[in-house]
């Protein structure tokens, strides 16, 4: 109790309330909630000369306490599936978590199987409560380049060019073919580029 109100009091006499502890009718938030205090009684040089009552009520509000909810960072490699998303929570009251939240956490982001390497924001939702103001704050999905490649021909010497994954089984050949036609021939002359 932080402030007490003492009536009728006789001239100088020194008498003030003191003692005490309130508590609000319930704990959920509200305004012009009942506030019973309890365990008052007198103190002063003149307390003795005086009675009062040992508890007392008054009205007081409750506001909202702030909750944030912070999607966590996550990454994977391009091509594979995201990963589970999670998220943490800050400022619960002593003996309450996120089963006292009514919803279901959800999570979202742009990111794709076929999405290019790069950042992309989780953002996360779906969560209330009458006694938590609630902020939601995103996380960063990091998309990463997979694993590389190698390469063979296509050099200066005009050949076909190959490739493969690094480490992986033997190189596909992939080639152009061209064909050019040359005045009173028959047949074009073909060209493997």
């Amino acid at each position: 109790i932080t402030a007490r109100t003492l009536a009728g009091v006789l001239g100088a006499d020194v008498v003030s309330y003191s003692g005490g502890t309130a508590s609000f009718d319930t704990k959920n938030v509200g305004t012009g909630k009942t506030v019973t205090g309890t365990g008052l009684g007198l103190s002063g040089t003149d307390a003795g000369n005086y009675t009062v009552n040992s508890t007392a009520t008054t009205t007081a509000d409750i506001d909202a306490t702030s909750l944030v909810i912070t999607a966590d960072d996550k990454s994977r490699t391009f091509g594979a599936s995201n990963p589970p998303f999670t998220a943490r929570y800050f400022g619960f009251t002593s003996g309450e978590g996120p089963a006292d939240l009514s919803g279901t956490l959800a999570f979202a982001t742009s990111a794709a199987l076929a999405s290019p390497p790069g950042s992309y924001a989780i953002t996360a939702g779906g969560q209330s409560a009458a006694n938590y103001s609630i902020t939601y704050l995103n996380g960063v999905l990091t998309v990463t380049s997979a694993a590389g490649s190698a390469t063979s021909g296509g050099g200066s010497g005009g050949g076909p060019a190959a490739s493969a994954p690094a480490g992986g089984a033997d190189p596909v050949y992939q080639a152009v073919l061209a064909a050019t036609y040359v005045p009173g021939n028959v047949n074009p002359v073909l060209q493997l580029a």
